[in-house]
């Protein structure tokens, strides 16, 4: 089912097989402020142990997208994607995670930036990328998939959210060695801003 959605910020299509050995990294990245994500479309996919797709810290810039809170005057929230982000009970509701977004069953939005301090909010977390999947055959993955987002870097900086994996497949293998994630990223400090949410994952 090649096509099934036809919204996307970029293509790449192999008649074949996508085969990602050990030691080699694809690091497919949406645009960091609308967040418009690759579409990859094989005949089948091998992905093997040590080797993968990452796309951690390659969703919305920190304090973009529409699960940051943006930059603010001191305490910051993660960012929300499939979770909420994590807040500083310190300053009340002006610093929760905003409410989450997203599709659960067909997932390709990118994870939002944490939220970020006025004075240096471009070191808040940047939210994990999409990693869209559409596979005519069949998909093993003794690898990694991942679409973690990224810690803050300094006080007063929230984690980014955690992105999306959507692999669309008629067959799915793999071992125990391989590894689906979408995490959310860690805060600078936790008495000063807030988490990252975690992201989406979907196999269909």
């Amino acid at each position: 089912k090649v096509g099934y959605n036809k919204v996307f910020g970029y293509f790449l299509s192999v008649t074949n097989a996508i085969v990602v050995g050990p030691g080699s990294w694809l690091h497919p990245a949406c645009h960091w402020t609308n967040g418009g994500a690759p579409l990859i479309v094989a005949g089948s996919l091998l992905v093997e142990t040590n080797g993968g797709f990452n796309a951690n810290g390659k969703g919305y810039r920190a304090t973009s997208g529409p699960g940051s809170r943006g930059t603010v005057g001191t305490y910051t929230a993660g960012a929300s994607h499939g979770g909420r982000g994590g807040g500083n009970p310190g300053e009340g509701n002006l610093t929760v995670g905003a409410p989450t977004y997203g599709s659960v069953s067909n997932p390709l939005t990118a994870g939002s930036g944490g939220g970020g301090h006025a004075n240096h909010y471009w070191k808040s977390g940047s939210g994990g990328g999409v990693i869209r999947l559409e596979i005519a055959g069949a998909a093993t993955v003794r690898g990694t998939l991942s679409a973690n987002g990224a810690r803050g870097t300094d006080q007063y900086n929230g984690g980014g959210a955690g992105g999306a994996v959507f692999l669309f497949c008629v067959t799915f293998g793999g071992t125990s060695n391989g590894l689906i994630a979408a995490v959310g990223g860690d805060s600078y400090a936790s008495l000063s801003s807030g988490a990252g949410g975690g992201g989406r994952l979907a196999v269909a």
